[in-house]
């Protein structure tokens, strides 16, 4: 039929933990003490596999609380999956002897300990940091606040820091179970998808209570804004029928290949709805769920990425540049459409792996399917509520799409001729991780 192309789910970047397959003390033969898998080494005081230790630590680091699913508090926690009871497992942890207070490093080198305890450091500050900022989705501690990092120092992101989110993420893959919401009365892909976004999108405050900030570091701010947005798409993306199915190293293909045009559409459809008319004639711009900024008046800082003042210059450029055509050609045009959520959907569905160029062959059919699956999902929504004529309006729909897709493309255009001529620096993995 068509050929072209829920706030929120917990939004915390995980700590690393460190790798300890280099140590001399061996750990291919021993169980994790929680699920009984194989173990990758001591964490938290316990032989324990990495996706148990990470479960454990976002349930400490974000005090989450569950209720056992069968109210016995007497589940089988062997294995992992989905269905695995949370409570009965968190329960397991305590009862092996998992502590924060107990971490064994199980390092072969006093230097290499100092070395992973200043990573951590560092990225327990970049947490802090992002609980605050416009970046997270979480609700801010301080609504007075008008700058995105005022209270923390710039830092970009290092290869090592790129390497433990990528790692985050592949536990995301293993460890995150979509809530139920995702699943109930939805009889087709397309309803699916429509629940995640729903579930997405729940914390969003309406305009009135929305934190305007007024400066953004085009480095450190920028980078960790799509770390944040990377790992939301991760979890939507678990809607998707086959992408449970799919290897993981293609699940990272697709995160790469698409949370960056889905974050931007999404964000200006929000950012449509909440503020309505006014963005006929106004350039405020919704970043998450708590904040937003004013496009013609907030200060750009560049000066951790640029520096020459022709790099200055080339990033404010192409900057404004963006903005300019995300809101003529998409927000507003998103206005005169107010879509409803399952229009939202397959819109958003349509420009998932935009760049048709860089998909994998076998990855290809699959979503040649999708396409044509929400296709007819959206086809049989407008014939319940009586819609014939929608013909206009899907148009006008995947007019955005190719708006959307073609401003993405010159996106890329741009960053290539930034790493071709050296305008400022930014490293092979920062690039495939944000700029894919």
């Amino acid at each position: 039929m068509y050929h072209t192309f829920v706030d929120d789910f917990d939004q915390s970047t995980n700590l690393p933990e460190f790798n300890l397959e280099s140590s001399s003390i061996s750990t291919s033969k021993q169980q994790c003490q929680v699920c009984t898998l194989e173990a990758h080494g001591m964490h938290f005081g316990v032989m324990a596999c990495r996706p148990c230790a990470a479960f454990f630590r976002r349930i400490v680091v974000l005090g989450l609380q569950y209720t056992c699913i069968q109210n016995s508090s007497k589940c089988n926690v062997t294995g992992r999956g989905r269905n695995v009871c949370r409570d009965c497992r968190y329960k397991k942890c305590l009862a092996v002897g998992m502590t924060t207070d107990n971490v064994q490093y199980n390092r072969d080198c006093a230097k290499k300990i100092k070395k992973e305890k200043k990573t951590r450091k560092i990225v327990g500050k970049m947490e802090a940091r992002s609980s605050q900022s416009y970046y997270s989705d979480e609700n801010p501690q301080s609504e007075d606040s008008t700058s995105a990092a005022e209270d923390y120092p710039s830092r970009e992101l290092n290869d090592e820091q790129i390497d433990e989110i990528i790692q985050d993420i592949r536990n995301l893959f293993i460890e995150y179970i979509p809530p139920k919401l995702e699943y109930i009365s939805a009889r087709n892909q397309l309803e699916r998808m429509t629940n995640a976004l729903l579930f997405y999108r729940q914390n969003q405050r309406p305009a009135e209570h929305l934190t305007f900030v007024e400066k953004i570091n085009f480095s450190t701010d920028s980078e960790l804004y799509y770390t944040k947005r990377c790992q939301k798409f991760s979890k939507w993306a678990r809607c998707i029928d086959f992408f449970d199915q799919i290897p993981e190293e293609d699940k990272l293909w697709i995160v790469k290949g698409s949370f960056t045009i889905f974050n931007s559409l999404e964000r200006c459809q929000m950012t449509s709805r909440v503020f309505g008319e006014s963005i006929l004639t106004e350039q405020k711009y919704i970043f998450s769920s708590y904040c937003a900024c004013n496009m013609e008046t907030v200060i750009i800082e560049t000066a951790t990425a640029a520096q020459t003042e022709q790099a200055d210059n080339y990033i404010r450029t192409a900057f404004y540049e963006h903005v300019k055509a995300n809101f003529d050609e998409i927000i507003r045009p998103l206005f005169g459409l107010a879509l409803s959520d399952v229009e939202t959907a397959f819109m958003l569905s349509q420009c998932i792996m935009y760049n048709i160029e860089k998909l994998p062959v076998h990855l290809n059919r699959k979503f040649e399917d999708l396409r044509e699956s929400v296709s007819n999902n959206l086809h049989d929504y407008y014939n319940e509520h009586k819609i014939v004529n929608y013909a206009d309006r899907m148009t006008r729909i995947m007019n955005i799409v190719r708006s959307i897709k073609r401003i993405y493309m010159e996106r890329q255009r741009k960053i290539d001729m930034i790493r071709l001529f050296d305008i400022y620096k930014v490293s092979d993995k920062k690039h495939d991780l944000y700029c894919t």
